[in-house]
């Protein structure tokens, strides 16, 4: 079933102080005058002239960032750039900027256009604020193709609606507004020392123009790599005292006192302290490469028509290996001691799993997501001047892909025996022996033991059965996104002399939205024993957790890198069953938005604004799966 929305927004009448700007004029040198000689300011000052000029113009709230010339953005990306505005928070991931919450409205709630057009957005689905939605990942833009950044913090009728924080335009550089034979480039590095590498970015940028400016073509290339290492302590779950009271043996000791001879305050005030459980040690280390094109053409062939047709290709490479040793959170069936203070369960003391018998007590996840990001935007727009007219036209397409494909799951388990506990500002991981031991850490099929296939996995291996035990997977298209819109608008202005009433504008614009996830499921198994030894196993650093306030032998422990990873699963996997499309965790979403708007603007003495009508029809259709409770089978479900 689709719905339909119909929308109506009436612009607030934005009224402004048209002030005088105060400045100081630069002196002219000894012996000229202002009559013989023209000052050009350049630069830095130059940058804040045009930013104050745009904002003295504007009808509404607006920060504005301008850049003279090309490249002389000292920013990593246009998140960062925009960070310098009042009001806007960048959303940092890994030590850089990707979203932008404005006036604190988180970044879904904000609206990007480049030249005015939306534009497809995914991401490498690493991040847990990672959501396909309205979002832009602000990291894939260089400040390079920049000419003007817009943050428009109050609405008007003509702006695209979806923005409840602000909009923000980013407006590239055209090859007719720059000198022809134009050239600039940028190049920087950086060393990232918990990764122990460094990396090049750099752009370069070439426009020309005929000496008539009735055509010019523009071309920009950037090129950004970073190395990005993250080392932590994570608890997955939080319990309270009285889950490690629960079957505890009458041997162990609670603060150094026998469980059964626990007064009942005493009992009462450990069963309701905090305990970490599932107790982490984690690391993730991500290589990131980045290539964009962006160009534009540009025609004139009468003074009063210039038709633009842009492109913005851009690629990215976000492969990354994760891995986390964590102890399971038992209960007290294994309990031998606990210490609490001030309600927290500073330390818990469990036996391991005997030998003989199958069962673990931790566990080490080893993961490589291969990722890659797509993003292209084409466009062509046509600015018209017939008389006192303006009549501009805007129509093009976006589209982005993003996600891991494939992506190699492989972990192991422990038997140990162990300590673990939290003090609110530390934690400690002791296991009987330590961490970096690779034959510590066993295949699940040396620690649990084998069993046959379920149901469903027999049926997708043809009915063959397979005694052995899940070690991981390679699923494909693991929380994939595709991201697309095709776009059309047109718009008109027409000056008018209607008491203070100046400009009138009107227009419309059509929109066709599509958004989807897709994942492919897939298990690897084996029925071999061995252990992280067997494999090309290698230590973390020794100080890679310095100063994070993690002690006991838990860190650094012994893992595998990518290839390890791959190699692991090619040898020991010895069975694949490919569990197909992931019905559960697809949707897709069709938006279809037509819209329209009227818009007047008003200026008397120092006052000026504008007041208009928006109308937006907009209509939604989403698809996802379920599953029927009486026959099992499943079904797409439209909403």
């Amino acid at each position: 079933m689709a719905f339909s929305r119909f929308a109506y927004l009436a612009s607030t009448a934005l009224v402004a102080v048209a002030t005088p700007a105060l400045a100081q004029e630069a002196p002219a040198p000894a012996g000229t005058t202002a009559e013989d000689d023209t000052i050009t300011i350049t630069g830095i000052r130059r940058s804040i002239a045009d930013s104050i000029q745009t904002k003295r113009e504007a009808g509404s709230i607006v920060d504005v960032i301008s850049a003279e010339d090309v490249g002389k953005f000292p920013d990593a990306n246009v998140a960062d750039s925009l960070a310098r505005l009042p009001g806007v928070t960048v959303d940092r991931q890994f030590g850089e900027g990707e979203q932008l919450s404005i006036a604190g409205v988180e970044p879904a709630l904000n609206r990007l256009t480049v030249d005015g057009h939306s534009v497809a957005s995914a991401d490498w689905g690493g991040n847990p604020s990672d959501r396909s939605s309205r979002t832009f990942n602000y990291s894939l833009l260089s400040p390079t193709i920049i000419s003007q950044a817009v943050v428009y913090k109050t609405p008007e009728a003509r702006l695209q609606e979806g923005a409840i924080g602000a909009s923000v335009d980013v407006v590239t550089r055209k090859p007719l507004d720059l000198k022809s034979g134009t050239i600039a480039a940028t190049a920087g590095g950086e060393y990232n020392d918990r990764a122990k590498r460094g990396s090049f970015r750099g752009s370069a940028l070439y426009s020309w123009h005929n000496a008539d400016d009735t055509i010019g073509f523009l071309g920009s290339v950037s090129y950004d790599k970073e190395q990005l290492s993250r080392a932590g302590s994570a608890v997955y779950w939080y319990r309270t005292g009285d889950a490690l009271l629960a079957n505890a043996p009458t041997t162990a000791t609670i603060n150094g006192k026998n469980i059964t001879a626990l007064t009942a305050a005493e009992r009462s005030s450990f069963s309701s302290a905090r305990f970490a459980s599932f107790l982490a040690r984690e690391f993730f280390k991500q290589e990131r490469e980045r290539i964009g094109f962006s160009g534009a053409v540009q025609a004139r062939p009468t003074d009063n028509l210039t038709v633009t047709a842009t492109g913005l290709f851009i690629r990215g490479n976000y492969d990354n290996v994760s891995n986390s040793a964590y102890t399971y959170g038992f209960e007290g069936s294994r309990l031998i001691s606990a210490e609490s203070s001030n309600g927290i369960v500073t330390s818990a003391t469990f036996g391991g799993i005997p030998t003989g018998q199958t069962g673990a007590t931790g566990q080490l996840d080893t993961n490589y997501r291969r990722t890659r990001l797509k993003n292209d935007s084409v466009t062509l727009l046509v600015d018209w001047k017939p008389g006192d007219w303006e009549i501009t036209g805007n129509v093009g397409g976006t589209k982005a892909t993003g996600g891991k494909d494939p992506e190699y799951l492989l972990d192991f388990r422990t038997q140990q025996g162990f300590t673990a506990g939290a003090n609110g500002q530390d934690t400690v991981v002791n296991w009987a022996k330590p961490a970096s031991d690779p034959t510590m850490w066993l295949s699940n099929f040396t620690a649990s033991g084998g069993s046959n296939l379920g149901a469903q996995d027999l049926a997708r291996n043809g009915g063959v059965q397979f005694f052995g035990r899940q070690i991981g997977g390679i699923p494909l298209q693991s929380g994939f996104t595709l991201d697309q819109e095709k776009f059309a608008e047109v718009n008109f202005k027409h000056p008018v002399n209607f008491g203070p009433v100046t400009e009138i504008l009107f227009g419309g614009r059509y929109v066709d939205h599509d958004n989807k996830q897709t994942t492919y499921s897939n298990a690897v198994f084996t029925n071999q024993n061995f252990t992280l030894a067997d494999l090309p196993y290698y230590v973390l650093p020794g100080g890679l957790y310095n100063g994070l306030g993690v002690s006991g032998n838990g860190a650094p422990y012994a893992t595998l890198d990518r290839d390890g990873i791959i190699a692991s699963l090619a040898k020991y996997g010895n069975k694949q069953i490919d569990r197909g499309f992931s019905f559960n965790e697809f949707f897709g979403v069709n938006e279809k938005i037509a819209a329209a708007y009227a818009q007047a603007n008003f200026e008397t003495g120092k006052f000026r604004g504008n007041v208009g009508v928006r109308f937006a029809h907009t209509s939604d259709e989403a698809k996802f799966y379920t599953a029927s409770n009486r026959s099992g089978q499943t079904f797409p479900i439209y909403t």
